[in-house]
């Protein structure tokens, strides 16, 4: 890789990581997923600036091209956003199914202290 797209990759990823703090900083991303996108952004910065290591990780693993070790750390890094995503919808979903029941068991509560003003 020549050093003109080296910089030019190590300027858009480090563009890219301020975005992310921005958004962290106006409090549109929560921080708990920003460092997912922080970790990427740290480690393709440290394999744009050390190509080496990549050849050292590819031939390490065993793997022929070094094109496929990216591929497998794209698949490893896209798997690691999907399971925290993942953990979040379910967190959400039992806060949802939990406040629906106190929801309806307010609604009940007052249903009933209507009936006995009434009475």
């Amino acid at each position: 890789m020549s050093v003109k797209l080296q910089v030019i990759v190590a300027v858009l990823i480090l563009f890219s990581l301020l975005m992310v703090g921005n958004l962290v900083r106006k409090k549109r991303l929560d921080l708990r997923y920003a460092l997912i996108w922080f970790a990427v952004g740290g480690v393709v910065l440290v394999f744009d600036i050390f190509p080496q290591l990549l050849g050292w990780m590819t031939h390490l693993l065993g793997i022929e091209l070094a094109v496929n070790m990216l591929f497998f750390l794209g698949f490893v890094f896209s798997l690691l956003i999907i399971f925290s995503l993942t953990m979040a919808v379910s967190r959400l979903s039992e806060k949802v199914k939990r406040l629906s029941q106190e929801m309806a068991l307010v609604e009940e509560e007052m249903i009933l202290l209507k009936e006995k003003q009434s009475h």
